[in-house]
């Protein structure tokens, strides 16, 4: 085996064994729920969701809005979502697929060369 291919053989199990890792951090899969719901839904958790939680918010004043104040909170995400590591999975089995069809290729080319000429450059 060459190094390409090897290399091609890496990232294919490296791409399998990242969602493999994030399995045991992932919240929000039920069981009753379909396969797409699952999906969309499940996550690692990285703070807790404080919207149901009124004594961490301060008392609403109804007709006054303070704009000078952004509410960043807002931007940051709750959970990172399980669609985010399946990405990553699909770029690096397909990164190590190309590789390996390389390495074929190149070996086929090897040996249609040594066989017209009889010699290897």
């Amino acid at each position: 085996m060459d190094r390409e291919t090897k290399t091609g053989i890496i990232l294919i199990i490296l791409g399998i064994c990242i969602p493999l890792a994030t399995f045991p951090y992932l919240s929000g899969y039920e069981k009753d729920k379909g396969i797409i719901d699952n999906f969309y839904q499940a996550g690692i958790q990285i703070k807790q969701d404080t919207k149901g939680d009124t004594a961490n918010q301060p008392p609403k004043i109804i007709g006054k809005i303070n704009w000078r104040k952004p509410n960043f909170s807002k931007l940051i995400p709750n959970k990172i979502p399980l669609r985010l590591f399946l990405v990553f999975t699909v770029i690096l089995v397909y990164m190590g697929i190309v590789r390996i069809d390389s390495s074929r290729r190149k070996k086929a080319e090897k040996q249609e060369h040594l066989l017209r000429t009889g010699t290897l450059e």
